[in-house]
């Protein structure tokens, strides 16, 4: 052993095996990442099919998908839409830009914002959501995402369009002294 000036004592066995517990963990740890299961993150749903069908009054529209989506749905005029945001969705096909069918003159699809899907729905005349639901999964069938649209009038369609929120005219700051 050997002995420091102001009187302690090192022991080089004791640090040999500090050293040597380091290097183990150091060398542990990396074996221990490059057998670690990647990090996945959760797939999207995915939409393997669109299909239209149209009879009587009634045009339906149809999303395969493999997983329940949430959605929302809003009505544009000029020109007459449909919009619907689902859950993000990953699209096995190319449907966008197809042509419709029954009522539906045209639709295209996309993702809108991290999150969210968009589904546009050019119509031919005003129409509205007569019902919008999900079907689960049954046999080899995945969920589908059904609407159906009926036709309406122009005015009760202008009436369900949705309104753009009023923005109220921002108050500058002002700084007040106060007086003492």
């Amino acid at each position: 052993m050997e002995s420091e000036p102001d009187g302690k004592r090192i022991n080089m066995t004791q640090i040999i095996r500090q050293m040597i517990k380091f290097c183990m963990v150091v060398i542990l740890g990396g074996l221990f990442l490059q057998i670690a299961p990647p990090v996945t993150h959760a797939k999207a749903p995915e939409v393997s099919a669109i299909r239209i069908g149209h009879n009587n009054n009634k045009t339906r529209f149809v999303l395969d998908i493999n997983h329940n989506v949430k959605f929302n749905i809003f009505t544009l005029a000029n020109p007459n839409r449909i919009v619907i945001d689902i859950s993000e969705v990953e699209w096995k096909s190319n449907f966008g830009g197809a042509k419709g069918k029954g009522y539906i003159d045209r639709y295209r699809y996309g993702l809108f914002k991290p999150g969210t899907s968009r589904i546009v729905l050019d119509v031919k005349s005003p129409v509205t959501v007569h019902k919008a639901f999900i079907i689960k999964p049954k046999g080899n069938k995945p969920y589908r995402f059904v609407i159906d649209l009926k036709k309406i009038s122009k005015k009760a369609f202008q009436d369900r369009v949705k309104k753009p929120i009023p923005r109220t005219a921002r108050k500058k700051n002002r700084l007040v002294l106060n007086k003492t």
